[in-house]
């Protein structure tokens, strides 16, 4: 059975397809290097799948997406506003 994964020196590579964020026009598709459970690296592919290309806006947002995924900021959990709107008061929502 075929993966789509290629292993080389413990980085996975595997192939994947980036779906619309705020600004996107479409999928694209991608390559994205894993080491230890970690996406280390994400760029475009040049080879379409499934119809899936590269679009001209990616290249600029790709490197920028390790810097929002791993960011110390990037909310792991939902949250609820407990005080006045503008106080940024806010508690974590139970799932």
């Amino acid at each position: 059975m075929k993966t789509g994964a290629v292993k080389k020196e413990s980085i996975e590579v595997k192939k994947a397809i980036c779906w619309p964020s705020p600004g996107c026009h479409d999928r694209c598709s991608v390559l994205v290097d894993v080491k230890d459970g970690q996406i280390v690296r994400v760029r475009g592919n040049r080879q379409i799948i499934n119809g899936v290309r590269l679009f001209q806006s990616c290249p600029d947002r790709l490197p920028n997406f390790m810097k929002w995924l791993y960011h110390p900021h990037q909310l792991m959990y939902p949250l609820k506003r407990i005080g006045e709107r503008g106080e940024n008061k806010w508690e974590r929502v139970s799932g």
